[in-house]
C-alpha cells in the first residue's frame, strides 16, 4: 500500500511539473483536439467506418468478458470451479480491516 501512495505522489508531482512549463498545457490541448478530429473523421463520419468500429468494440468486449461467439459464457464443465469461500477472522493492516479468504476448488 505504501508503494501505491508513493506512485500517486510521484504522478501528482510530475503532473504539477508539466503544468508549470509555459505553453505545454495549451500544446497538449491542441494535440487532444487534433486527435479528436482525426478519430471522428476516421471512425465516425461514414457508416462503414462506424460499423467497423462497432465490430471491433464488440470483439474486444467478447474477449474481455470471455464470451462465446453466441454471446454466452462458456460451459465450465471440465474447468476449475470455485466452490467454497471461507472468511476468517478479520485482521487490521495499516489501519484497514482485511478479511483473508481461503479458496477451495474442485475439478
Amino acid at each position: 500500500m505504501g508503494g501505491a501512495l508513493v506512485a500517486l505522489w510521484l504522478a501528482s508531482a510530475v503532473a504539477a511539473a508539466i503544468e508549470s512549463i509555459p505553453l505545454f498545457p495549451k500544446l497538449m490541448q491542441v494535440v487532444g483536439l487534433g486527435y479528436t478530429v482525426w478519430f471522428s473523421s476516421r471512425h465516425l463520419l461514414f457508416k462503414e467506418n462506424r460499423d467497423e468500429l462497432a465490430a471491433k468494440i464488440k470483439e474486444l468486449k467478447r474477449q474481455v468478458l470471455g464470451l462465446n461467439d453466441d454471446g454466452k459464457a462458456p460451459d465450465p464443465s471440465g474447468q476449475l470451479v470455485l466452490c467454497q469461500l471461507e472468511l476468517h477472522s478479520p485482521s487490521f493492516v495499516g489501519g484497514l480491516r482485511v478479511h483473508p479468504l481461503t479458496i477451495y476448488s474442485k475439478k
